[in-house]
């Protein structure tokens, strides 16, 4: 994957996206603690040669065999300017991302002091896109590779609460990489969407050796949202809203 990955950051660079995010899970960890730092330092670096501004946001599997200090010092220094949840405002939209507070088997929530500070970020009038690591919404989706006899793993405990917060808003997109899949889900003037994973994903199952790569580029105009996924060059999930 990070082979792929070298090979996409002169066309990110080209597109001149207003924000690149990447959404975590960006090892595929083992047992061995040191050559995970190895290999996240790695993978962090490939990330940080985009010139473009970027967000990293932790997923599970970076907590799994590192500790939180080792995270934070790889992301610290390869000057990534990490921070755990933060907003970013990019015309009329506040782009906000929040992290994870992770349990036994990775059944994961979002922590009180996140909560406490997202409610003092959304009024009345507010066009939110809100960035996450694990989906807000539940998922019962059987068919999942990963998840589909644990559909709980698949979003926070808490996800709801999060939802409650962002009705206050005129509008809001969610999105979120952990569940390998796509999907979206309605809730008033909120659209969450799961968006399917970089390296492993159903094109790549069969060989990874030739996986193409998939990425998803969101456009906001003033009436119209549009999120289109790729494999390689070619579309293959559209959802206009």
């Amino acid at each position: 994957a990070l082979d792929t990955l070298k090979k996409y950051i002169l066309k990110f660079n080209d597109e001149k996206y207003d924000l690149v995010v990447n959404l975590g899970d960006n090892i595929r960890n083992s047992s061995d603690r040191e050559n995970n730092i190895k290999n996240f330092r790695e993978s962090v670096d490939v990330f940080e040669q985009i010139t473009l501004p970027k967000l990293y946001i932790t997923g599970n599997h970076e907590y799994k065999n590192m500790t939180k200090e080792d995270v934070e010092n790889v992301l610290k220094n390869s000057n990534s300017n990490y921070e755990k949840f933060g907003i970013r405002q990019i015309e009329n939209m506040k782009f906000i991302w929040i992290d994870s507070v992770l349990a036994e088997k990775d059944l994961a929530s979002i922590s009180a002091e996140t909560l406490d500070w997202l409610g003092k970020q959304i009024f009345p009038g507010d066009n939110i896109v809100l960035l996450s690591h694990y989906s807000l919404c539940p998922i019962n989706e059987s068919a999942n590779f990963y998840f589909g006899n644990n559909p709980k793993y698949m979003s926070y405990e808490n996800g709801e609460q999060v939802i409650e917060i962002l009705k206050r808003a005129n509008s809001a997109i969610t999105i979120n990489g952990h569940t390998h899949m796509a999907n979206h889900k309605i809730q008033g003037a909120i659209n969450s969407f799961s968006i399917m994973s970089f390296s492993e994903n159903i094109t790549a199952m069969s060989d990874t050796e030739i996986n193409p790569g998939i990425y998803s580029v969101l456009e906001i105009e003033e009436n119209q949202r549009l999120l289109r996924t790729f494999s390689g060059e070619f579309c293959i999930l559209r959802y206009e809203f």
